[in-house]
């Protein structure tokens, strides 16, 4: 049984990514046309009916009563400008990441992964083990003071460090080797569960803030190349 579950879930893997690849192209080519609320609403209202013409039986985040349930973890525009955001569709379940998809319509990159399969093919984290010369990106914290507390502890170890409004985008950066590394305090569920594993997938690292396993429920995510994760670590936590 448990078998057979899972088979499905990987067989789900590419109808779900044609969706988000077609949802995203359809959103693309009418982002200039529209406010953001009105593109999100939209965007997000297609790919939750989609999903679930395609799982019935699977519900679309945040319309769950049971976070312990499989679930999509869907965001539909994730970002404010008009080329920097990006489309996240995850396949959640037992509180993990099963399946992740992710595509930034403005830059044609468009990955999907499971769990289970090898590592990417197509995206590669970069090789830079010196923090003070790295690209650092960073979104800023709900509490202020905490944001301007994580900023300069970041801008005291690296001379490259900026803000990002999609954690979409970012998360992409980091596993195709744009930049080393991405912080986000108190994220959203929606925003980085997919980017998480790719970022995995990629060859890199990803924990919250202390270092622990990252899960979709995590409330911080550090994610990296890899080979600078414990000087970011300690650099925030100093």
């Amino acid at each position: 049984m448990i078998v057979q579950q899972q088979e499905r879930i990987e067989h789900l893997l590419h109808p779900a990514g044609n969706i988000a690849h077609r949802v995203g192209k359809l959103i693309s080519e009418n982002r200039a046309l529209k406010p953001v609320y009105n593109i999100y609403s939209e965007a997000y209202n297609l790919l939750s009916k989609e999903l679930m013409q395609l799982t019935p039986d699977i519900k679309v985040f945040p319309r769950l009563s049971n976070p312990d349930e499989t679930f999509w973890a869907v965001n539909a525009f994730d970002g404010k400008g008009i080329y920097k955001w990006g489309i996240s569709v995850a396949l959640v379940k037992n509180k993990e990441t099963q399946l992740a998809i992710a595509f930034l319509p403005k830059k044609n990159r468009f990955i999907a992964v499971s769990k289970r399969s090898s590592p990417s093919k197509y995206l590669y984290v970069n090789n830079n083990r010196n923090i003070s010369k790295a690209s650092i990106w960073m979104k800023h914290a709900v509490n202020a003071t905490q944001s301007i507390e994580m900023f300069n502890k970041l801008s005291r170890a690296t001379s490259n460090l900026q803000e990002k409004d999609s954690a979409t985008y970012s998360l992409l950066a980091v596993a195709g080797g744009e930049i080393s590394g991405y912080v986000c305090m108190d994220p959203k569920l929606e925003d980085i569960a997919a980017g998480c594993l790719i970022i995995e997938k990629a060859g890199g690292r990803v924990t919250d803030l202390h270092g622990k396993t990252w899960t979709p429920f995590s409330k911080s995510i550090v994610a990296t190349n890899g080979l600078l994760h414990d000087q970011l670590l300690s650099a925030l936590n100093s």
